[in-house]
């Protein structure tokens, strides 16, 4: 690419949606480049080296299917890298002695069956990093213990069929999860033992019949649990005591009651979603008290607009939502529509 030799002052440079199956470039000033949906089928080794000053790189949704040790050579400074929807099924255990400083690692989307030769020992500083959507199916024995900086994980459609605590081994610094798309089934007390700062875990859709006490006894910073679309028939009293949440779905179970001592004691929790379940009451939500959101779609309740229980209203104010502030000193507060 001769033609941007000229451009000695570039810094951001957008290629993407284009034909472009090889390239070669020198931009001593470059900060960002995009060479996202082309037709890359490959990177030569040093490919970059003359691009030093790049902090985001964006291969994503080309064709490519590894890449070499030293594709990424001269990228020292290099903190997110775009590698979703390729045909990647492997990476080699020294791809990322480059990149010293990348903090977001992006592989959704590839033909990975393990990652268990990838050099995470490099990658002291990757903060995020999204695996979704590859079939790992199983994962080695502390994994990701070499990423002790690490706060999001993402591990949505792999083809997991368990997690084992063995699994989270060294993420203390982890505090997002997602295992949703998965068929776990089943989550042992103590998985997640060692995620100590854990503040949002979504198990969504991944088949789960039952949650026993202690599942999230370890987790006592969660704030956000999403247990959307599984087949759990109730909540048992005291799974919740361990933790002090602000935001929990339950859509999509076949839930038809919960206690109130299942509510006891999560004074912070501010929004449910009950969609699509058959939930028969709400008066048990009385005892929470910075309630304030509610998504009642699919409910017996969903053609109500405002309606009453004890200590709280409901007020319809869009397609799926309830809020239940209401100003005491205005009488509609207090009226049933």
């Amino acid at each position: 690419m001769e033609w941007l030799a000229p451009l000695r002052s570039l810094k951001h440079l957008d290629l993407s949606y284009n034909r472009i199956n090889n390239f070669s470039m020198s931009l001593q000033s470059l900060e960002f480049l995009n060479m996202s949906n082309n037709k890359l089928e490959e990177i030569n080794a040093g490919a970059f080296e003359k691009l030093q000053t790049l902090g985001e790189l964006d291969l994503s949704y080309n064709s490519l299917v590894t890449l070499p040790d030293d594709a990424l050579k001269g990228l020292e400074h290099l903190a997110i890298l775009h590698l979703a929807g390729n045909k990647i099924n492997h990476l080699p255990s020294k791809v990322f002695m480059h990149t010293p400083t990348l903090e977001m690692l992006l592989l959704s989307g590839n033909r990975l069956t393990s990652i268990g030769n990838i050099g995470f020992d490099y990658l002291g500083k990757l903060r995020h990093l999204q695996l979704s959507s590859n079939n790992l199916q199983t994962l080695p024995a502390s994994p990701f213990s070499k990423l002790q900086a690490l706060e999001e994980l993402d591990l949505e459609n792999t083809g997991l069929s368990a997690l084992d605590p063995a699994m989270f081994v060294g993420l203390h610094t982890l505090q997002s999860l997602n295992v949703s798309a998965n068929k776990l089934q089943h989550l042992k007390p103590g998985v997640f033992h060692h995620l100590v700062n854990l503040q949002v875990l979504n198990v969504q859709d991944t088949g789960l019949t039952r949650l026993e006490l202690g599942t999230f006894s370890d987790t006592k910073n969660l704030i956000h649990l999403n247990l959307a679309e599984n087949r759990v028939p109730q909540l048992s009293e005291g799974i919740f005591d361990d933790i002090s949440l602000e935001i929990l779905s339950i859509r999509g179970n076949p839930i038809r009651t919960i206690g109130r001592n299942i509510y006891r004691g999560q004074v912070k929790l501010r929004e449910i979603n009950f969609e699509n379940t058959s939930i028969e009451s709400l008066e048990e939500t009385d005892v929470i008290p910075d309630l304030r959101y509610a998504m009642l779609r699919g409910t017996k309740f969903e053609n109500r607009t405002v309606f009453r229980i004890k200590t709280r209203r409901f007020e319809r104010i869009n397609e799926r939502t309830w809020d239940t502030w209401c100003p005491e000193y205005l009488l509609t507060c207090h009226d049933d529509v």
